[in-house]
């Protein structure tokens, strides 16, 4: 009768103990996965400096992003007075007033062709929220006590993260510095929306 009791009561236990690890570490993956997955539409406004051998200065950037697809506002000197750029991964159009449009399957050739300043524009859409460009290899990857990013070495670009701000859960970057051989730019992000 004991052997009976005992037999129950292990395999009670064995059940309940395969079970419980089983839920807990479903939710755990569920809320994690939700917390690293910051939004891929958004818009900011931002400040950016340039600086290379022949010129330096800054512009105002109205920046939307949907997903791969991108709409971008740069209002100021350079040379570039009031230019709308847009595209997606596969296509960029440059659009000037009383100019012809440009466009290209390469995106950073035609934007320093244009401005006569190196603009990585593919990879900045990550940069900008504080994440690597999963497509490139990484070289150099420092990450502050709380998981944010600090600097980044990644397609011959040095990027240093100084500042950061809330926005709705997530932490994002509102000043980035990323410079590769003699160019040099400074991006302020003033605002940021989720959409």
């Amino acid at each position: 009768m004991r052997h009976i009791i005992f037999s129950v009561i292990a395999t009670l236990l064995l059940a309940g103990c395969s079970q419980l690890p089983t839920q807990h570490d479903t939710s755990t993956a569920v809320d994690k996965e939700a917390t690293q997955a910051p939004p891929e539409q958004w818009k900011i406004t931002a400040k950016l400096g340039i600086k290379v051998p022949q010129q330096s200065g800054s512009v105002t950037l109205i920046w939307q992003q949907m997903d791969t697809s991108y709409r971008i506002r740069v209002q100021g000197p350079l040379g570039q007075g009031n230019a709308m750029i847009y595209g997606n991964e596969d296509r960029i159009v440059i659009s000037r007033p009383g100019k012809p449009l440009l466009t290209s399957d390469n995106a950073n050739a035609l934007i320093k062709n244009t401005f006569g300043w190196s603009f990585p524009l593919n990879e900045l859409r990550f940069w900008i929220r504080g994440l690597p460009d999963p497509s490139s290899d990484i070289t150099l990857k420092k990450q502050s006590t709380t998981g944010t990013l600090e600097q980044l070495n990644q397609s011959s670009w040095l990027i240093d993260y100084s500042r950061y701000q809330t926005v709705n859960q997530w932490q994002f970057p509102s000043k980035i510095v990323a410079q590769k051989e003699e160019t040099r730019l400074t991006m302020i992000i003033r605002q940021w929306e989720l959409l």
